[in-house]
């Protein structure tokens, strides 16, 4: 090289040889120094991505692959790493829809794959118009059937998925992904002692292996849907059955933390937590320990700290973040403002970091603030739905700004329809607006997609419409059951209940 006058394809040949001894750090640095002078060569785009790959600079890794996944030889190598490493950063529905991007109705299996990321990722939608497509080809195809009914099921759309799901059951009545999802839909349709008769059908299939990826699956959806039922203590003995905690990863830990969150036993939680830790590992270890500090911090133990700052120090936003709904989960809004400021310093402006935020801000009362930032998110990324939501519902809420959050809200509602925090802000802007048929529709709406979740937010929002409307019964229904399963602004519900029945009087 030093002979050559540093000629770029020695140079390609030393970062190479470095890569594959180890030595990615120096590779990487030689390989950016040549792609300046050469940016459209897609083998060097693609040796720097993998570089950045190795020295876990994934964002930027992800921003390479990107870049030569658009075309050129090393295309379709460079969209397999691309999907994988969305998928290892906990990105499926990204990976999913990158991948609808250079996908053809004739591809019929990697389409079925880009649908079953999308699912993973949330984006049930999308996912269930990518079945689609295939079975327009492919109208036989009992997997995309079944996944189809099982995407309608997750939309809430219950009674088609049933049909569907018992029309595959009788062709396949031991599948085991069948029975599970037709106790799914049974259930959320309101027959809960028929749903867990097939839950028990699950079971009975696995309980001989009690670690098996099956026996974990059954587990897990039966603690689920026990949770939904608010049934805490019949879900933690679901969970306690799974033989393979490793396997089962960080749904059980969710699951189990909300178990002992519901009936805040915090002290039963955190040893609980403590007991497990030593099973788990990757993501599933860092939520159990993140879980551990709000369950510490919830009882006033001095020990939550110190498991909370590894994760709010961290180089890696997804740990911060972990720490920061710890924060969050308390309603520690400074806290959150505070080292999510200090995150930010430290590792750069993530979308992530900066939306919880402008969250922590709004929440905290700096209204001016938050808007500033959720305006820059929204102008950076005009198709961030979930941001779009925020700004219009806190606008909504204060009563200002109507027509554009108005026009933020709908295309929240546009880009994922079937999103009942997104049909709710649709209803309460238009209640707002003074527009009561309309809200009255898109809040219905909403609580038929949420179905037994049981967010009271929504049904107190349904009940002061009514009110609003004349439809005083019902509208002091809708009002005490979501003071039952839990609301914002408790106080101004109970105060609507009281004007209420001294209007009766």
């Amino acid at each position: 090289i030093e002979a050559n006058e540093g000629d770029p394809n020695l140079l390609f040949s030393l970062a190479q040889t470095l890569a594959q001894g180890g030595e990615a750090g120096e590779a990487e640095e030689i390989v950016a120094g040549l792609r300046e002078d050469r940016p459209d060569n897609s083998q060097l785009v693609m040796l720097h991505a993998d570089l950045l790959d190795a020295n876990e600079r994934s964002e930027e890794a992800v921003e390479a692959y990107s870049e030569c996944a658009a075309g050129g030889p090393a295309a379709p190598r460079c969209r397999e790493k691309l999907v994988e490493l969305l998928v290892e950063m906990d990105r499926p529905g990204e990976a999913g829809e990158r991948m609808l991007g250079w996908l053809g109705d004739t591809d019929l299996d990697s389409l079925m794959r880009a649908a079953g990321l999308l699912w993973e990722g949330g984006r049930l939608e999308l996912s269930l118009d990518t079945v689609q497509r295939v079975l327009v080809r492919a109208p036989d195809s009992v997997r995309a059937r079944t996944l189809e009914a099982h995407l309608l099921s997750a939309l809430g759309r219950h009674e088609e998925a049933l049909t569907k799901l018992q029309r595959l059951l009788k062709k396949n009545p031991d599948d085991l992904d069948l029975i599970l999802a037709v106790a799914w839909s049974t259930y959320r349709t309101g027959d809960q002692a028929k749903g867990r008769k097939w839950i028990d059908r699950a079971w009975e299939q696995v309980e001989n292996d009690a670690s098996s990826r099956q026996a974990v699956r059954v587990a897990l959806t039966a603690a689920r849907l026990e949770l939904i039922a608010d049934k805490p203590m019949l879900a933690r003995e679901w969970l306690d059955r799974v033989g393979d905690v490793k396997a089962a990863g960080a749904d059980y830990v969710r699951l189990l933390a909300e178990t002992f969150r519901r009936e805040e036993q915090w002290q039963e939680g955190v040893s609980a937590l403590v007991r497990i830790q030593p099973s788990l590992k990757g993501r599933a270890q860092i939520e159990a320990e993140a879980l551990e500090a709000e369950f510490l911090l919830r009882t006033g133990d001095r020990r939550a700290w110190r498991r909370l700052r590894p994760l709010l120090d961290s180089g890696s936003p997804e740990s911060v973040l972990l720490g920061l709904q710890v924060l969050q989960a308390l309603e520690r809004w400074p806290d959150v403002d505070r080292e999510a400021a200090a995150a930010i310093s430290r590792i750069g402006e993530n979308r992530d970091l900066l939306f919880i935020r402008a969250a922590a801000l709004e929440r905290s009362g700096q209204v001016e603030r938050a808007e500033e930032l959720f305006r820059r998110l929204i102008a950076d990324e005009p198709d961030d739905a979930n941001t779009a939501n925020y700004l219009g519902y806190m606008w909504a809420d204060r009563e200002v700004h109507l027509d554009e959050a108005l026009e933020l809200i709908a295309r929240a509602v546009a880009a994922d329809p079937d999103n009942s925090a997104y049909l709710d802000s649709l209803g309460w802007v238009h209640y707002r607006l003074g527009d009561l048929d309309e809200a009255e529709h898109w809040l219905r709406r909403a609580i038929d997609v949420d179905g037994n979740l049981g967010d009271g937010t929504l049904y107190c929002h349904l009940g002061e419409v009514l009110l609003a409307g004349g439809q005083g019964d019902e509208g002091r229904r809708f009002l005490l059951l979501g003071l039952d399963m839990g609301c914002e602004n408790p106080e101004h519900v109970r105060s609507l209940l009281e004007s209420e029945d001294d209007g009766s009087r």
